[in-house]
């Protein structure tokens, strides 16, 4: 490149109102067009390759890999770091210092042949390709750390470690060191932290470092502390800016949230810390500050309506970080290469498959999106109402005058007198039951290749339709509801006759 594109202006920042030495001072590269230009092609040539190059325990500038991976597996890892009683077991926060400025050009140059690719010297700050530079340096200790382990078995890894081989886990500078909390396995570690320091040049801030105990005695500890001698951490405690904690989320944890957003995909958030959140966002709109000088004429539900159906279209904290916590479901379900996905879920996750778990649905929101038309992924529910005997369920819920067409059938029911008749009641419920099986059905055929007969879909549905009924309040016994239970064979509970209340309080009582 010629010399006029691959220079660079410095600037002196003072950090300091009265600087005196050269320390003082934090030098700013100012880069031309041209070269940026240049380098982000190289850098989107290097982040192409990196993905087959970099161990997935790191989570950074590596597309497809998320920083919630990290912090997702970490959080179960430390998942009960307080209770006594379990297996030892430790964490070393490790702070790399300066991680960027001490790098050894030689060490780099090496790494980089080592790999494939070309080297030439010159990297001005800033430079884009820099942070997948460094990706690739902690890939080295990845490398190095494994063959520690691999060479001396006495190591033990860290509680649930064991079955994805997971030692350590990075993102950009920060990490994290795994083991079960003893010498033998806090020696191991620091001979490869120690070995990549000497030739990398990285060395780790003793100050800024931390360690963390799981029911581990003193004695241990201070055996440990001569290999690490690091700050012993107390939880909860920040991991890329969001709180580890070794129980539920509570919201006197969630007092950074205001600046971290990025927690709602993260975590399930404490219901009181959401309507905090929601006070704040309902002042605001209506008093333009935070704090309430009266009251709102709109209820807050009212506002998260969308704009469509008469309301601005706000978000509903509690809502949308449900729907952003999904995302994690899927990643499951498409079995993503990630560390958090490889992890073995029967720890945290019952049994039975995502798919076909009995997650519960509110009826309300369940009809609602049936009758929009809205429960679909890969296709439309009527595409599958074809497995049911519609007619028998028609028969049983007094609509023989509808036909098997699902756009019908909703149209007919929804075109029907609002009331809380015992039929009326009997046809939402079947249409409820209808939806929820017939995808569930679905799911079962799609993802576990197995499925159930119509009969059998039919008796589930009449027997949850059933038991429902049988939920129900008192009953008048009026002739709908004799026929009802004649019907659907459901005990009938008739309310007492107001007469002997109103004429005869002693009878009554």
């Amino acid at each position: 490149m010629l010399g006029e594109l691959n220079t660079t202006i410095i600037s002196l920042v003072p950090k300091s109102n009265n600087p005196r030495k050269a320390s003082d001072y934090r030098h700013i590269a100012y880069c031309g067009v041209v070269y940026k230009c240049v380098r982000k092609v190289i850098t989107n040539r290097l982040k192409k390759v990196l993905n087959g190059l970099v161990d997935t325990n790191q989570g950074a500038f590596i597309e497809g890999r998320q920083i919630s991976d990290n912090i997702l597996l970490i959080q179960e890892l430390m998942n009960g770091y307080t209770w006594k009683g379990k297996i030892r077991k430790c964490i070393f926060k490790v702070d790399i210092q300066k991680a960027y400025d001490t790098v050894s050009w030689d060490f780099l140059k090496i790494t980089l042949e080592y790999f494939g690719f070309y080297t030439k010297r010159g990297l001005s700050q800033g430079d884009p390709v820099s942070p997948y530079l460094f990706t690739i340096i902690m890939e080295v200790f990845n490398l190095m750390i494994m063959s520690q382990v691999s060479l001396d078995k006495r190591f033990k890894y860290h509680w649930g470690c064991k079955e994805i081989g997971i030692t350590h886990l990075c993102f950009v500078d920060g990490l994290m060191l795994l083991c079960y909390a003893d010498k033998i396995c806090a020696s191991i570690l620091r001979r490869a932290l120690d070995e990549f320091s000497h030739t990398s040049g990285l060395y780790p801030s003793m100050i800024k470092s931390t360690i963390y105990f799981g029911n581990v005695s003193n004695d241990v500890k201070c055996s440990i502390l001569m290999f690490f001698p690091f700050n012993e951490g107390v939880l909860p405690a920040k991991y890329l800016g969001v709180p580890l904690v070794s129980m539920k989320l509570y919201k006197e944890d969630c007092n950074y949230l205001i600046e971290v957003v990025y927690w709602a995909y993260i975590f399930v958030l404490p219901i009181n810390f959401c309507e905090s959140i929601n006070k704040l966002l309902k002042n605001f709109l209506w008093f333009a500050c935070e704090v309430s000088l009266g009251i709102a004429s709109v209820a807050w539900k009212d506002i998260c309506i969308p704009k469509s159906q008469g309301g601005l279209g706000l978000k509903s904290l509690h809502n949308w970080n449900e729907a952003l916590l999904t995302k994690h479901l899927w990643n499951i379900l498409v079995n993503k290469e990630s560390i958090w996905v490889r992890r073995p879920l029967s720890r945290v996750i019952s049994q039975s498959t995502i798919t076909t778990a009995n997650l519960s649905l509110n009826p309300i929101v369940r009809d609602l999106m049936a009758i929009k038309g809205r429960l679909k992924t890969q296709d439309r529910l009527s595409k599958w109402l074809n497995i049911l005997d519609m007619e028998r369920l028609k028969v049983m819920a007094r609509l023989e005058d509808l036909s098997n067409i699902w756009a019908k059938i909703i149209f007919g029911i929804i075109n029907k007198p609002a009331c809380n008749g015992i039929w009326s009641i009997i046809q939402r419920l079947v249409l409820g039951a209808m939806v929820y099986f017939v995808w569930q059905e679905r799911n079962f055929r799609l993802f576990r290749k197995c499925e159930r007969s119509d009969d059998k879909l039919f008796l589930i549905i009449t027997k949850t339709v059933r038991l429902k009924l049988m939920g129900l309040a008192l009953l008048k016994a009026s002739p709908d509801v004799k026929k009802a239970v004649e019907v659907w064979n459901f005990p009938l509970k008739v309310s007492p006759k107001r007469s002997i209340e109103k004429h005869d309080p002693v009878q009554a009582l």
